[in-house]
């Protein structure tokens, strides 16, 4: 693009030296095309653009729904959204790793969950392995009335469940009644000793990580 822009620049420099016999008169020509070039090109970058962007499916801001293809963990998985693949960490709970207890577990409970359905994902930021940080919901097939909750908090389920942890420092980022849920769904599974919660003593991921990745 830059090559071009300087071959017209020359094309029109030689036409001036050649042709006009007002020199003023001629650079103030020269002046003129190439803003007309530019303009043109600024045309066609914005037209490859939108067309670009064509391919992607729309939403309203913080909303996206798809199918899940894949999931990497209790708490990442791949939603198929259109023709984009898009990697999603669940908000505010962290579930085992892969090569810790109930790692494994976790993972295989979030399959049953969602692998293969449709889900909406509510989110407000990337982390810096820039994936899209947010509540996973799919819609409740039990509730028929307007009496019962119309959709299933995967994040909540998986705390629910044993096979994750509610991750307390980020409660400040969640609507008060969904930290007040969390807290009480951590509580229920260990007192039922669920998941995770049915060994004595489980360590949270962030000090396993701590811990195992220096």
């Amino acid at each position: 693009m830059v090559m071009s822009s300087f071959f017209f620049k020359k094309l029109i420099a030689s036409f001036c030296f050649f042709r006009a016999r007002n020199v003023q008169k001629c650079m103030k020509s020269r002046l003129a095309m190439s803003s007309i070039f530019v303009t043109v090109l600024m045309l066609f970058v914005a037209v490859c653009s939108n067309l670009y962007s064509l391919d992607a499916p729309t939403f309203p801001q913080g909303v996206i729904s798809g199918r899940v293809d894949h999931v990497s963990d209790g708490d990442t998985l791949t939603l198929l959204s259109g023709m984009q693949h898009h990697k999603v960490r669940l908000f505010a709970i962290d579930a085992p790793e892969h090569d810790q207890p109930f790692g494994a577990l976790a993972k295989k409970n979030l399959v049953d969950l969602v692998q293969d359905k449709t889900v909406i994902v509510r989110w407000q930021q990337r982390d810096r392995y820039h994936r899209i940080v947010g509540q996973v919901l799919i819609k409740n097939p039990q509730c028929k009335t307007t009496e019962c909750e119309s959709e299933i908090d995967i994040n909540q389920q998986q705390i629910r469940s044993g096979y994750a942890w509610w991750y307390r420092q980020y409660a400040e980022q969640q609507s008060p009644t969904d930290a007040a849920k969390y807290e009480l769904a951590e509580q229920q599974a260990r007192k039922n000793r669920v998941g995770l919660w049915s060994k004595p003593n489980p360590k949270a991921p962030w000090l396993w990580r701590r811990k195992n990745r220096r």
